[in-house]
């Protein structure tokens, strides 16, 4: 079996606990032209 083993750049970021918080942060991300691949929320 042949794999493919690439390298990412990976983030981190604290999420205000209220809501909206996580809109807040996906907004501002949109508007500056993040390009999200894969997003984990947790508590």
């Amino acid at each position: 079996m042949e794999l493919l083993v690439e390298q990412v750049e990976v983030w981190v970021a604290s999420i205000p606990d209220k809501p909206g918080g996580l809109a807040a942060i996906l907004t501002t991300l949109r508007d500056v032209g993040a390009d999200l691949q894969f997003i984990i929320a947790r508590r």
